[in-house]
């Protein structure tokens, strides 16, 4: 009750029409109007927030594609296709949809960038439950949650480039040795440079 009375004068002493704009506000209702779309500043933030979900969801669209393009030349046909997931993902290919008609080469290659995708981009959808619970932690949450998916994607692209290497399809083993080459750059380079950057900072 007293940091309920505390907090109006915390948040200064803004007035509209002679009267504080938390005059008469719980902590609740405040928080309310600051971080969910009731208030403007919620509105702001909710804004933000699709924002950068809009842009890590073209970022998906445009590797899905990218995807695609790489395995057309390396998968010519389902016989290209049904080896690629026994020797890559380690299953064999389930070969009919849903509704009992046959997938087709096309169909292949959709469903194997979409596995990609989903094992090196980040997707908070597959955070572990114990990351859930830390995310409810303030301040931690986001980051923790986006340091767990760091960790997942660094091992399915150093994974997956291994098991590439390893394919009887020479235009596997580009696409493997390419993915391994982007992200030891990637780890090599670019991390130091953010590093030395925060310490001059």
């Amino acid at each position: 009750q007293e940091l309920q009375q505390m907090i109006p004068e915390l948040m200064g002493s803004a007035k509209v029409a002679g009267r504080t704009l938390y005059e008469g506000k719980t902590s609740d209702q405040i928080f309310q109007y600051l971080f969910t779309n009731k208030g403007a500043l919620g509105k702001a933030v909710q804004k933000a927030i699709e924002s950068y979900q809009m842009g890590d969801n073209l970022w998906k669209l445009f590797g899905y594609n990218f995807t695609k393009s790489q395995l057309r030349p390396a998968l010519k046909n389902m016989t290209d296709v049904k080896k690629y997931f026994r020797e890559i993902e380690g299953y064999e290919f389930r070969p009919l949809r849903a509704d009992g008609t046959k997938k087709s080469l096309d169909d292949a290659l959709k469903e194997i960038a979409g596995i990609q995708i989903r094992d090196t981009y980040p997707n908070y959808s597959m955070i572990p439950t114990i990351v859930q619970n830390v995310r409810k932690f303030p301040l931690l949450g986001n980051f923790v949650a986006f340091m767990s998916e760091m960790y997942r994607n660094s091992f399915q692209i150093v994974r997956g480039g291994l098991r590439k290497m390893q394919s009887t399809n020479p235009y596997v083993r580009q696409i493997g040795a390419r993915q391994l080459i982007g992200f030891t750059t990637t780890v090599g380079i670019a991390t130091p440079v953010a590093l030395m950057s925060a310490q001059k900072m």
